[in-house]
């Protein structure tokens, strides 16, 4: 079992990986909400948006706050509690939202949040990082290889 220093770091590589692809990209942000992807990130699966510019990520969760941060290898003060798109918008960008494009996880969004986020995000243009997220879940660390051949073991067993 990795420490909370490590799993920082683990997640801070991932985030930063994800951080550079929206850069080649020319993405103003990525918005991830699947529990999958945000487990991922920070080590919480709370749900929530996971906000990802190229320069910055933020946790916004529906509840459970203090659960949210006692999981999550975020900083506390990049972890708050907020489920309105619009106000998760607003504070990141302002009113400066004309023609940005900005990443969602369209294989598994469904079609109210889809509707949703297009009403939120007004102008932003939507693009599916679904593959890049994938991609990048392609290679595993050393605690996901340990828990492969842990599950692969008990299987065997």
């Amino acid at each position: 079992m990795l420490t909370k220093e490590t799993r920082m770091t683990v997640h801070k590589e991932r985030i930063n990986a994800l951080q550079e692809r929206l850069l080649e990209r020319d993405l103003a942000a990525a918005l991830l909400h699947f529990s999958r992807d945000i487990f991922y990130y920070t080590g919480t699966a709370q749900p929530g948006w996971l906000f990802i510019t190229p320069g910055d990520a933020h946790l916004y969760v529906r509840s459970g706050l203090d659960f949210a941060r006692r999981q999550s290898s975020l900083p506390d003060d990049c972890v708050s509690r907020n489920s309105r798109i619009t106000e998760i918008i607003a504070a990141s960008f302002g009113k400066n939202i004309d023609k940005l494009q900005i990443g969602a996880e369209l294989d598994v969004m469904t079609v109210p949040q889809y509707q949703q986020l297009c009403a939120a995000l007004g102008t932003f243009q939507i693009v599916d990082v679904s593959s890049d997220i994938l991609q990048q879940r392609q290679v595993k660390d050393a605690e996901e290889i340990a828990a492969i051949e842990i599950a692969a073991e008990a299987l065997e067993a």
